[in-house]
């Protein structure tokens, strides 16, 4: 699937929160699909989400009012 995309593939891993979660083994399934980069998060708590927010932002002034947006 990676190599019809012209864009950087990125993973996100989501309910790493969950006591029956297995971010690595998930990390290591978006690896083979051609991910470089990946960003385990949960939305419950909010873990991960600032580096995945920086990673989108365009420049500082976008990641400031995304960072006011959360």
């Amino acid at each position: 699937i990676t190599s019809l995309v012209n864009r950087e593939v990125v993973g996100i891993i989501t309910g790493i929160d969950k006591l029956d979660a297995n971010p690595e083994r998930v990390e290591r399934w978006l690896r083979l699909a051609g991910c470089k980069k990946i960003f385990p998060l949960s939305a419950y708590t909010g873990e991960g989400l600032d580096k995945l927010i920086e990673f989108l932002a365009d420049d500082e002034k976008e990641l400031e009012e995304m960072r006011k947006r959360k």
